[in-house]
Parts: structure tokens; C-alpha cells; sequence
């Protein structure tokens, strides 16, 4: 039961970004994919995952446990919280942030956990900034300094 209902929230997700892809509408940008060639990707690899996911037989098996269900609680709540800080707080400060939360999951010392997190997003920060040329926001407490 349970692969079924993840299932069917995979096929919602896939039909959600499928819809989205195609509202695109390419401006005045001159890349032959375009905007839509990611989200349609994601559309075409959900979409035969979850119906072989709904499809398939399976034995049932057991709902976890409330304590997990509070843990999942938490993560989906960090990955909010982590899409709303990102523009205000900026890449590397939200994403370290989002290491010692996550950090916390695995009883790691925070400061480990802000450590990795600062290496980590200081390192993908310079790599899409720097190297590919991509934007990632600096954060408004940070704009003044770059």
C-alpha cells in the first residue's frame, strides 16, 4: 500500500512539472533546449517509474512507525525551510545551515556538520559561479561584500 501511494504522489509530481514544462514560453533566449528540457526529462523518467511503482504486484507491508513519520516531518520541513531562506540568507549560509540540521538527523557535532556544509557549498558556490557562470544568490546580508 505504501508503494502505491508514493506512486501516485510520484505521478501528481511528474504530471505537475509535465504541465509546467510546456507553459514555458521561450523569450529571447538562443539555447536550442530551452527551459522546458529539464523539467520534461523529469516528466519522462517519473512518469514510467510511478506506474511501474502503481503497477507492479507487491506484498503489503507494514506502515513505519509514528516516530518516523515525525522525522520525515522535520526533513520535508528543513527542505522548505531551505527553498524560502535560500534568496535571503544566500547559497552558502543556507546550505551550511541545511548541513547542521541535516547533521543533527545523524547525532554529527554541529560544528562537523557546519564545517562540511561550509566546504561543501563554498566549493559548489565557486564551481557554479565561477566555472559554469550561473547564478546563485549571495544572500542580502552578504551583497554588499561581492
Amino acid at each position: 500500500m505504501s508503494d502505491r501511494v508514493a506512486a501516485l504522489l510520484l505521478l501528481l509530481l511528474a504530471l505537475f512539472f509535465g504541465l509546467e514544462a510546456l507553459s514555458y514560453r521561450a523569450g529571447d533566449f538562443t539555447d536550442a533546449l530551452g527551459a522546458r528540457a529539464f523539467p520534461l526529462a523529469v516528466t519522462a523518467l517519473l512518469v514510467p517509474s510511478a506506474l511501474y511503482l502503481l503497477l507492479r504486484p507487491q506484498p503489503d507491508k507494514p506502515w513505519p512507525p509514528a516516530p518516523v513519520w515525525g522525522v520525515l516531518g522535520v526533513a520535508v520541513a528543513t527542505f522548505i525551510a531551505y527553498a524560502l531562506l535560500l534568496e535571503p540568507l544566500g547559497f552558502i549560509f543556507a546550505t551550511t545551515l541545511f548541513f547542521v540540521v541535516f547533521g543533527a538527523f545523524f547525532a554529527a557535532p554541529w560544528w562537523r556538520s557546519a564545517l562540511a556544509g561550509l566546504a561543501f557549498s563554498a566549493a559548489l558556490y565557486a564551481i557554479f559561479v565561477w566555472a559554469l557562470d550561473l547564478y546563485l544568490p549571495v544572500g542580502g546580508l552578504f551583497e554588499r561584500f561581492i
